[in-house]
């Protein structure tokens, strides 16, 4: 996205009067595939299908092992999402008996919440997250980088 706003400066363009506009008009098929589970579509591997497309509509992260009780949650800070988490770190034993999980609810406008948990390990749990709308995940990253570049 940089690289193609730096190309209007080198073509000359140093001001946009006006709206930018995003066409996503050119997809007009379903979101999803038929029978897509419905737990899936916080996970990478399900994000829609939409005409807007940045880094293949998935933002990846991370969880720690925090203070070792509750787990720490990082998505890199330019990533345009809004990600919560409240996922307890058990031991082997204690998942066991607790039957828990790492869960993942979905708001609207790619807001999400983690919760569960998760065993305790030497290195992070990665994260890989749906983007589930790609124009206001798109129009947040253009709308940054065209800040960025005055």
């Amino acid at each position: 996205i940089r690289a193609m706003l730096l190309k209007l400066k080198v073509f000359g363009v140093n001001e946009i009067e006006g709206d930018f506009l995003l066409n996503s008009m050119a997809f007009n098929g379903y979101q999803w595939s038929n029978g897509q589970a419905w737990n899936d579509l916080g996970v990478c591997y399900t994000a829609p299908s939409h005409a807007i497309i940045i880094n293949k509509n998935c933002v990846l992260g991370n969880l720690g092992v925090g203070d070792g009780k509750k787990a720490s949650l990082f998505i890199p800070n330019y990533e345009p999402m809004t990600i919560s988490s409240d996922v307890k770190i058990l031991t082997r034993k204690e998942k066991k008996k607790q039957f828990c999980d790492l869960e993942i609810t979905r708001y609207a406008n790619n807001r999400y919440h983690l919760w569960g948990c998760i065993l305790s390990r030497e290195n992070s749990f990665p994260l890989a997250f749906s983007v589930n709308d790609p124009f206001m995940y798109a129009s947040a990253i253009i709308a940054d980088e065209l800040e960025k570049l005055g």
